[in-house]
C-alpha cells in the first residue's frame, strides 16, 4: 500500500508526485474493484483519467509528458486517454 503521508515534510516533490499518483491509483482500483482486493491472482485494469484521479488526468497535459509524445508522434498531438495495469506473474 501506499504509505506516503498526504503533506510529508523533507520528501522531494518528485517523490510526493510519485506517492500522489500511486495513491489515485490504489484508490481508483479499490473503487473500480470493491469486491476483489488486488492479491496477485488475476490482472487489473484501469483508466485512471477522471474526476477521481485529478493527478494521474493531468499527466496527459504535463510537459514533459506531452513533448515526448509530439517528438514520438510529430507536431501536435492530443491525449485521449490512458491506463494502468497490474499484471500478475506467471506462477507455473
Amino acid at each position: 500500500p501506499n504509505t506516503c503521508p498526504k503533506n510529508p515534510k523533507n520528501v522531494s516533490s518528485s517523490k510526493v508526485r510519485i506517492f500522489q499518483l500511486g495513491r489515485e491509483l490504489e484508490e481508483g482500483l479499490a473503487a473500480q474493484y470493491p469486491r476483489r482486493p488486488f492479491d496477485s491472482s488475476t490482472r487489473y485494469w484501469s483508466r485512471p483519467t477522471d474526476e477521481g484521479t485529478p493527478f494521474a488526468a493531468s499527466l496527459m497535459e504535463d510537459p514533459r509528458i506531452l513533448r515526448r509524445a509530439q517528438q514520438v508522434r510529430g507536431g501536435d498531438i492530443l491525449g485521449i486517454g490512458m491506463d494502468g495495469t497490474l499484471y500478475v506473474e506467471d506462477r507455473d
